[in-house]
């Protein structure tokens, strides 16, 4: 018995392999990486050509295709062998042989050999991921499970590491993806901000938060898994992430009054389809930033579920994705599965209590809305300690009195992944490259849209552009001046809430969550970054371009959306994707002129309420308003 490790197939693998071809030439010797591996391995070696694992460290190869092509390799790599015991052994020197060699590639990154500091630190950090596939293998090979289970298993679980950044203190703040706590940070003459968020009620109790975060992450964690496993049985081909992308105002800071509403993205794939994305043109025939539709290629092979959920339309000669049909049949069928289970666990839980638990779920593109309905005499509290002990019975004696009702929101997002673009670190001063994640979700039209053609109404998905904002607000938490910012966001954001009671103001129904969002990350762009001087004082001056800003964009009618058609996007993002020359997108567009109108007048009563709390504009720079003001004239 013995290993004969054969060299000439491992050259074969990384010369003729069309996909190890695709990546970019890494800048170490393949002759000096072959001679460490034979060194560390004390294996001979006769040919020496071929550039060994540094091949495998380009962040754009596809792991699935290359993972099947090592798979074919291994095999051939191992003498045949029908001894149980003996095959045994060899997977045991095949997996050391794989730790040597990783272990070779860690020092080679401490390596001061001039070639290995050309190498990029993403580059040998992907070539260990790649190991990582191949041993994945090996094991799943001694248990005789089928690779696909496994990649479905994996799916979402080797993502990047998790960035740590710091506050403008220099205090360490947890990874970023938790929930992030609202940002209040205020300068000296900040007094009149400090009790405006104390008499409106806009921030938040920590504990209120701390709890709220903690039964969203638990009722997530049940929903995901249960949705996966669901989805493996029932539709084979749609892999559901093991894990969920936070985002949205509770994951940016910008949360404000109650926690209980939480956004987030869960990521998925389909297994063997090709798609190819087109442009959706609007009725007068001009692009619709942000918007795509996915073209199946070779839908005659689509599994059986697909036509019985009626997901292909054919349209124009092509066949698309029905993304209505996708998210009513497929994800809320899921969903809705799940939610009997869970609600079933809730049900024996509330016996013997006058207690009342529910999971209820709708339908609003691009979300899957959770709502967990609870009543009880402690709220929230009561309904934590249920699920996490959901198989227990819970005694207390009924009538006790009082009752606590709230509800707790879920916007649930299913996302697929377009491009995990790429940028240098010099942007953020971090250690690594910056990834930004795009995502295209289902955006299907849920209500009469008169720019949007009746025949593509159900096939409509969204570039979304989460990965982007969250990066931004995750480096403001270092910047005192974007933190002021933020700050006076979340106070018009508290303001705002009071006006929705007030059906003669239609300000409140005009600018939204997101649009407040839109306004920041432009000041963020023009007051703190654009140019000098970028840096701010006081909430109370950053209110003050807010204020202008939305002035601005009611009398123009017109707010420019900060990913599509942004001549300054470079400023943050170099060689940005999206760039100045994608079409601008109006985000009032959908409010008529009347809507606008009444909102305007309904905006001098809010500066009213907002007196004292802001800058004048003949008190601000008028350079910087006048930047903000020519995109609008762009448009």
């Amino acid at each position: 018995m013995y290993l004969k490790f054969k060299w000439d197939l491992m050259d074969r693998f990384f010369i003729g392999n069309p996909y190890i071809l695709q990546a970019d030439p890494c800048n170490i010797s393949h002759n000096g990486c072959a001679r460490a591996i034979a060194e560390l391995t004390q294996t001979p070696r006769g040919t020496t050509v071929g550039t060994y694992p540094t091949c495998i460290c380009n962040l754009k190869m596809d792991y699935a295709m290359l993972l099947s092509t090592l798979e074919e390799y291994v095999h051939m790599l191992i003498n045949t062998c029908t001894d149980e015991n003996i095959w045994w052994f060899i997977l045991g020197v095949i997996v050391l042989f794989l730790l040597i060699v990783f272990l070779a590639i860690k020092k080679a990154k401490n390596s001061k050999n001039e070639n290995l500091k050309r190498l990029p630190e993403h580059s040998i950090k992907n070539c260990e991921y790649c190991l990582f596939y191949l041993m994945d293998y090996m094991l799943l090979q001694s248990s005789r499970l089928p690779i696909r289970e496994e990649r479905k298993q994996n799916f979402g679980q080797r993502i990047n590491p998790v960035n740590h950044i710091k506050d403008v203190e220099g205090r360490g703040l947890k990874n970023s993806e938790e929930w992030r706590k609202p940002v209040f940070q205020i300068g000296n003459n900040d007094e009149k901000i400090k009790d405006f968020f104390e008499n409106k009620r806009i921030e938040i109790e920590e504990d209120d938060w701390d709890e709220s975060c903690k039964i969203v992450d638990r009722v997530l964690e049940i929903v995901v898994y249960e949705m996966r496993e669901a989805a493996n049985k029932r539709f084979p081909g749609l892999v559901l992430s093991g894990t969920f992308k936070k985002q949205g105002s509770s994951r940016e800071g910008l949360k404000v009054c109650d926690p209980l509403e939480f956004d987030v993205l869960l990521p998925f794939h389909l297994e063997d389809v090709q798609t190819k994305n087109d442009i959706v043109r609007d009725s007068s025939g001009r692009i619709m930033p942000g918007l795509f539709k996915m073209e199946i290629i070779d839908y005659d092979d689509m599994p059986s579920w697909w036509r019985k959920c009626e997901l292909l339309d054919h349209n124009q000669n092509k066949t698309y994705l029905n993304t209505s049909n996708f998210q009513k049949k497929v994800f809320a069928s899921l969903l809705d599965q799940t939610r009997e289970e869970i609600n079933k666990r809730l049900k024996k839980f509330m016996e013997n209590t006058d207690d009342v638990y529910a999971l209820v779920r709708s339908v609003i593109s691009p979300s899957l809305k959770i709502t967990i309905q609870v009543k009880s005499q402690n709220g929230l509290r009561d309904f934590k300690k249920a699920i996490w002990h959901s198989g227990d019975t819970f005694s207390r004696q009924k009538g006790f009195g009082s009752f606590n009702q709230v509800n707790l929101e879920i916007d649930l997002v299913p996302g697929i992944l377009l491009s995990n673009d790429e940028y240098p670190k010099a942007m953020s001063n971090q250690k690594s490259f910056v990834y930004c994640e795009r995502y295209g979700v289902m955006k299907w039209v849920n209500k009469h849209n008169p720019t949007i053609l009746r025949e593509d109404g159900n096939l409509i998905w969204r570039n979304s552009t989460c990965g982007y904002e969250k990066y931004m607000f995750d480096i403001a938490q270092r910047n005192s001046s974007q933190l002021y910012v933020m700050t006076a966001c979340r106070l018009i954001k508290g303001a705002l809430r009071e006006l929705a009671s007030d059906s003669n103001n239609q300000l409140g129904s005009v600018l939204k969550s997101y649009h407040l969002k839109n306004l920041c990350l432009y000041c963020f762009l023009f007051l703190t970054i654009h140019e000098k001087p970028n840096k701010l004082s006081s909430v109370t001056e950053a209110m003050g371009y807010f204020i202008e800003f939305i002035r601005l964009c009611l009398e123009a009618g017109n707010m420019p959306h900060f990913f599509h058609g942004n001549p300054y996007t470079h400023k943050m993002f170099p060689g940005y994707s999206f760039g100045p020359k994608s079409p601008k997108y109006n985000m009032f567009a959908m409010n008529s002129e009347e809507t606008l109108i009444q909102a305007r007048l309904g905006f001098k009563n809010f500066r009213l309420m907002l007196h004292g709390l802001y800058l004048k504009k003949k008190q601000l720079n008028d350079k910087k308003i006048k930047l903000f003001a020519g995109l609008l004239q762009r448009q």
